[in-house]
């Protein structure tokens, strides 16, 4: 980013307003390759900000982007609700203390 764009930053940062109306609206692969140029002249590794997007996968896999980690849905009772509310207080999220409950199920059985 040269320093006359630094300074035009710089002031709408300050003020919005003083940009007035867009010109021009880019969408679609015109945003993303415009978004990716301004990455990349400021000096900024796209490719790590891309790995960084978005949920690490389960099981610390690889995959194709935008596919999504298997799913299953239940219904559970107000006591399973209550005990795994308990677990969450301790730090872990719900995947995390449904994926490790249902591992070890798979595993005795």
């Amino acid at each position: 980013m040269g320093e006359q764009d630094a300074e035009r930053a710089a002031g709408f940062a300050a003020d919005p307003s003083a940009w007035g109306e867009p010109r021009e609206v880019l969408t679609g692969d015109a945003a993303s390759a415009y978004g990716r140029s301004v990455l990349e002249a400021a000096g900024i590794d796209v490719a790590a900000v891309e790995r960084s997007v978005g949920r690490p996968r389960v099981g610390g896999g690889t995959g194709r982007r935008g596919v999504r980690s298997p799913r299953v849905n239940v219904t559970i009772s107000p006591a399973q609700e209550a005990a795994i509310e308990r677990l969450e207080q301790q730090g872990l999220t719900r995947s995390q203390i449904v994926r490790e409950a249902l591992d070890r199920y798979l595993a005795a059985g």
